[in-house]
């Protein structure tokens, strides 16, 4: 990956493990499972704070974000965010499932939420998101699926998203900087290509 920024001049890119980290130093006993369900799993460590709870989602606690473009254009879909009570427009994402990796989960997702089969070759890592670092310690991987001069065959029958439209570069910068795409899944994904000028 291309670093655009030297890590001598700037401190947020030496960023590393904590030393010592609060979490596993001192380790008073193993994570102890507080709740689980289907979707989430809630387990309480040891920290110098006393002890603290995590959160892992779905069974392999990892998941994927596709911010896709096609044409100066990007593809997101309109999702029902019931945790804050609005219907939000959002790359797709999901969790990875046990008998996958993180691109065949992200080709599942992009064709469950929009109807549209990509190539597994189109997807570009972004690298990982952590939504909240401070509690969820879910493992999410970012791509960038760039469709430009492919044909695109969408299926509409049974999508999971209420909607799939696509926006221009400058509706998706206004949304963002005016607080209309609320997930941080969607604003770190088209950051990052931005910032990579993969668009």
């Amino acid at each position: 990956m291309k670093t655009f920024i030297s890590t001598e001049t700037n401190p947020i890119l030496r960023a590393s493990i904590l030393e010592p980290s609060p979490i596993s130093e001192p380790v008073k006993h193993d994570p102890i499972r507080a709740y689980k369900n289907g979707a989430v799993t809630v387990e309480q460590v040891s920290s110098k704070f006393g002890p603290f709870n995590t959160v892992k989602v779905g069974e392999t606690n990892k998941a994927v974000a596709v911010l896709i473009y096609k044409d100066g254009e990007f593809l997101l879909a309109l999702q029902p965010r019931y945790a804050v009570g609005v219907l939000a427009w959002e790359t797709p994402r999901g969790t990875v499932e046990e008998d996958e990796n993180f691109i065949t989960a992200a080709v599942r997702e992009v064709w469950e939420e929009t109807g549209i089969a990509i190539p597994s070759e189109r997807l570009k890592s972004l690298g990982t998101i952590h939504a909240d670092s401070g509690i969820l310690s879910v493992k999410t991987e970012a791509y960038f699926a760039n469709l430009c001069g492919m044909e695109i065959e969408q299926q509409e029958a049974g999508l999971k998203a209420d909607e799939v439209q696509f926006f221009s570069k400058h509706d998706v910068e206004v949304a963002l900087a005016q607080g209309f795409i609320y997930d941080s899944f969607t604003a770190t994904a088209f950051l990052r290509a931005k910032t990579r000028k993969l668009f």
